[in-house]
């Protein structure tokens, strides 16, 4: 990500910090003439430090769903027979959502703490949660409807699970990008 640093070198308490699509505005605005508002580097460094964390937790993220849906589930279903193939998609799956929990959860934190977000960023940080607990949720019924042979069912849980999964990719995507 892409940071701005202005400093005034006369005022060696002072820094104005922001994201590289916010810069422009937020600097025009925290200006009164030609003294810009003065926050302190004791707050700022606090700022800093919170996206930074954000975004380690959005890229975690992003690379564990990549990583599970795009290589894993893929590669298990191609080279496991039928049997083997059940035993260990039932093992990996609780846990990858378990971990997606345990991610969206301070990176939701951490999104609502940031100074300035939009009526929609709440509502998308806690789809950093929601998600991964409904898939989450809903795996027993989808491994219950697999085992009784109910096709459309399963079907349905299926979809519901994989949807889950990128509108919550997509979701980290959207905030980290906001």
């Amino acid at each position: 990500m892409l940071w701005h640093f202005l400093v005034w070198p006369d005022w060696d308490d002072v820094v104005v910090l922001e994201r590289h699509d916010q810069f422009i505005h937020r600097v025009r605005d925290a200006t009164f003439g030609s003294r810009p508002v003065l926050f302190s580097k004791k707050a700022m460094f606090g700022e800093l430090c919170s996206m930074i964390t954000f975004d380690f937790f959005t890229g975690v993220a992003i690379g564990v769903i990549l990583f599970q849906s795009a290589l894993i589930a893929p590669t298990v279903l191609k080279t496991l027979d039928a049997e083997s193939t059940r035993i260990f998609l039932r093992s990996i799956w609780p846990k990858f959502f378990i971990v997606l929990i345990l991610l969206g959860g301070p990176a939701a934190v951490l999104k609502l703490r940031q100074d300035d977000l939009s009526k929609v960023e709440p509502i998308m940080a806690a789809f950093l949660i929601i998600l991964p607990v409904l898939a989450y949720v809903i795996i027993p019924a989808t491994n219950r409807a697999a085992d009784r042979e109910d096709h459309p069912r399963f079907r349905v849980l299926h979809r519901l699970s994989v949807l889950s999964t990128l509108a919550l990719l997509a979701d980290y995507v959207w905030l980290a990008l906001a």
